[in-house]
């Protein structure tokens, strides 16, 4: 093979102080990093205005400038170090192994700015830079010449800064010199450079690959008709549609190492109407001897009265250039993107001859080298606009609170906040969640890593299940689990409170007096409190009296006073015992005694007493700090049909969560109410749950609802008028069970017909993961698709699968501690 080393024939010739480059054929460039929205997030619409804001850079270009676009598709391996584990947990040590060195296709845009003139007509493939040594020609580094190209470029600029699809960064000198590195050496990850190419009859290599390339360079290679995208069946439904833009089975769509280079030339208008003129009377006058000239006649007639309409000229042209080591599997590559271009009806012409005249002209700053004579075809601008490529691979979010989830294109890792940064860019007004989906679809496992990772945040999570999805994940965390059994009765301590601080006077004498400052109990404490005392007396809530609502105040305040004298241990005990020694028989004088019937509240209450038959239930010894506690799991399921307890339990879960709403400032917390939110809303707590997704947002607080039922969703009045008027994320998981209900479920939801395309696409096509679901998030009027894709060992700690969980049980009683049986589970998954 004949060998050419790069330096050689290198195509810049120097890059000015403003980062302009100015090549050795005489023409200036700019290069910026064009950032285009996240694949699977944009609706037709969108995709419109994408195409119309490129469209529209053509009305300020001036004639035979030259926009190049080049996004580079590379191969290149996950980074597991930014994942951190500080603590070494061992859950977050088995995800970071299990991507570690995962595969990815990353994905670069460059727009390049190319200032050229009318004699680029005379460029051929034959006349690149590639086969001669040019010089700038003096008249083309004036700096008139010069001025006009920045005028130009600052055009763009705007442009694209008032765009709601794209946003341009330009690149210094030292990131434009990495690029041209990269290009020529097609090697965007190691920086491992070689500088030499290698030409034969039938072979072309770069450094240490071959190459081939695919061109889009004449009118014979579009199909008769396109539109600006592309419908993917594989994530569609009869209901639904998910679009890309068109060259996406090239772009994204070949996951493969390859670049797609894009180029529009502005062309004349006065020009190209001249040579339309021309070519109609050649036409006219061998209108005869040739059958196809009437229709060319009449091409050229419609398309120069669009010109007349406000429609701009354009050549175009692009190509798709492949490389790898072994040449055998270059040839297998340039089939299957042939096949990826036959899905949009397109017909490339394979470069054989014109491989390295392309490979070089698509230099970064060498466009005005392209081969214009046999390498473009003139379009209007809006039809060039379309062919293009519009949408780019996810990008971890900025932001010191996130979660990992993966992303649905790669299958990695991506950094996702949808508490903070969401309200921080206005796309809601509060952190509330409402997750919904059918049984199966993985609720509770999607909840259970978004208790774990938030809790790597020092979150505070209160947790209300039925089921014990949760149990494995708050053993391993050391949170409290509060369910009922036989053996071990549920039990709380609601009347226990902070102690007061300890106050130190000095007298005259300077004798030091200590004294304790009142216990600490707020109004939300006490509310609670007052609540709670009526449900364990009377039959229905509401049932007591104005009068009987004024004593039980007094009584309370009166037996924290008392406290506060004898230190006795604060619980239901010490209440009981106050009311029925201390404050009835003081009151039994007084008119009040006739407003409220202490024989009856000594009579019921009893059953809360020491020796009573629910006495354990308000007076533990062990759970009364739960403020303190980051993890708390109310397990309701042997419970929720009881009379007495449940409606109890309930109001201890609000005292639990107000408690820490109100008094850990600065602190995240998480009440998150799985199915028992339901029966929960029979007991009273319909209020509380009200109050609870309008206030929580002030205290930095969160509110999460699951349910999987269609009627929770379109029929329930407190989901309807209180939940989804103040949930800042609707999260929805597999919903093809409601595909033909799913408009009363958009209705409802307020989703837009881009949200429920989304969400019908749902595990439609799933990356090669039996473990892998993916989930719609919806954050304001936006969404995003992502994967739940985690170790084997976090499967096993989320898993709710009850011949899963049994098995997971037996293993860590016979290796003696639960992480031990997850890892051993783990092993043999």
């Amino acid at each position: 093979m004949k060998q050419v080393n790069l330096d050689s024939i290198r195509p810049i010739w120097t890059i000015d102080d403003d980062n302009t480059i100015l090549s050795k054929i005489g023409s200036y460039s700019r290069i910026f990093e064009l950032k285009l929205p996240a694949i699977f997030t944009m609706s037709t619409k969108e995709y419109d205005r994408c195409l119309n804001d490129f469209n529209s850079i053509f009305s300020v270009l001036p004639d035979y400038t030259i926009i190049h676009k080049i996004d580079i598709y590379y191969k290149k391996k996950f980074d597991s170090s930014k994942i951190q584990n500080k603590n070494g947990d061992f859950l977050k040590t088995a995800y970071k192994t299990k991507f570690n060195e995962a595969p990815l296709l990353e994905h670069k845009t460059y727009l390049i700015i190319s200032q050229s003139s009318p004699t680029i007509k005379k460029n051929n493939s034959l006349t690149s830079l590639v086969f001669k040594n040019n010089f700038v020609p003096k008249e083309l580094k004036s700096s008139e010449v010069k001025n006009e190209f920045d005028v130009a470029v600052e055009r763009i600029k705007s442009i694209f800064k008032e765009s709601q699809s794209f946003d341009l960064r330009a690149l210094d000198k030292n990131e434009i010199e990495t690029l041209c590195n990269q290009y020529e050496n097609l090697n965007f990850g190691d920086l491992k450079y070689s500088s030499e190419i290698f030409q034969d009859a039938n072979r072309t290599k770069i450094g240490a690959n071959f190459i081939s390339s695919l061109a889009v360079n004449s009118l014979e290679c579009l199909p008769n008709e396109y539109e600006n995208t592309y419908v993917d069946t594989r994530f569609s439904t009869d209901k639904s549609s998910v679009k890309f833009s068109i060259y996406h089975p090239i772009g994204l769509g070949f996951k493969e190492n390859h670049i797609v280079n894009q180029v529009w030339i502005k062309e004349s208008k006065e020009d190209v109407k001249n040579e339309l003129k021309n070519i109609d009377n050649y036409n006219k006058t061998f209108i005869a001897q040739d059958t196809s000239n009437p229709l060319n006649l009449e091409d050229s007639e419609n398309y120069a009265k669009l010109l007349e309409e406000g429609y701009f000229p354009v050549s175009y042209h692009s190509n798709v250039l492949l490389w790898d080591a072994d040449q055998s599997n270059l040839d297998h590559l340039q089939n299957k993107l042939i096949a990826n271009f036959n899905t949009i009806n397109f017909r490339p012409n394979v470069a054989w001859n014109e491989i390295l005249p392309l490979f070089w002209s698509c230099y970064p700053g060498n466009i005005a080298d392209l081969g214009y004579y046999d390498q473009t075809f003139k379009l209007l601008c809006i039809q060039a606009s379309a062919l293009s490529i519009f949408e780019t691979t996810n990008i971890d979010d900025i932001s010191e609170f996130g979660m990992h989830l993966s992303d649905r294109y790669n299958g990695t890792p991506l950094y996702v906040d949808i508490s903070d940064l969401p309200m921080k860019k206005g796309d809601t007004t509060n952190r509330n969640k409402m997750i919904i989906g059918p049984s199966g679809s993985g609720k509770s496992f999607t909840t259970n890593h978004m208790v774990n990772s938030y809790l790597d945040f020092n979150t505070h999570m209160v947790i209300v299940d039925v089921g014990d999805s949760y149990e494995r994940l708050c053993k391993l965390r050391g949170g409290t689990y509060l369910t009922f059994t036989t053996e071990k009765p549920i039990s709380f301590n609601p009347f226990y409170v902070e102690r007061g601080d300890i106050e130190e006077e000095t007298d005259i004498n300077g004798n030091v007096k200590k004294t304790a400052t009142r216990n600490k109990i707020n109004i939300e404490k006490k509310e609670s409190l007052i609540k709670l005392i009526f449900t364990l007396w009377k039959k229905n809530a509401g049932d007591e009296t104005k009068d009987e609502d004024a004593i039980i105040r007094e009584a309370l305040n009166e037996y924290y006073d008392h406290i506060d004298k004898t230190d006795e241990f604060m619980d239901f005990n010490s209440y009981y015992r106050f009311m029925v020694e201390d404050y009835f028989p003081k009151i039994s004088k007084t008119k009040q005694s006739s407003l409220i019937n202490a024989n009856s509240f000594e009579n019921v209450l009893r059953m809360f007493y020491t020796g009573g038959e629910y006495d354990y239930l308000l007076n533990s010894k062990e759970n009364i700090d739960l403020l303190n506690q980051k993890l708390i799991i109310f397990e309701l399921d042997n419970i929720k049909d009881h009379t007495i307890l449940f409606p109890i339990v309930t109001l201890m879960i609000m005292d639990t969560f107000i408690t820490k709403m109100r008094l850990l400032k600065g602190t995240r917390k998480v009440l998150l109410l799985e199915e028992a939110w339901k029966a929960i809303t029979k007991e009273g707590m319909a209020e509380f749950l009200k109050y609870l997704f309008k206030t929580v947002r002030k205290h930095f607080g969160e509110a999460w609802l699951v349910t999987q039922e269609l009627d929770d969703i379109i029929g329930n009045k407190i989901v309807k008028d209180t939940v989804l008027k103040n949930c800042g994320a609707k999260i929805l998981l597999d919903m093809r069970e409601y595909a033909n209900d799913f408009d009363a479920i958009q209705a409802s939801l307020s989703l837009s017909d881009k949200a429920k395309e989304q969400i019908l696409s749902l595990n439609r096509n799933n990356l090669p993961n039996g473990k892998y679901k993916e989930v719609f998030i919806g954050l304001g009027t936006e969404g995003t698709i992502y994967g739940i894709n985690v170790s084997k060992e976090e499967y096993a700690t989320y898993t709710t699968e009850k011949f899963e969980k049994e098995k997971i049980e037996l293993l860590a009683d016979r290796y003696g501690d639960l992480e031990t049986g997850i890892k051993m589970f783990a092993d043999k998954m």
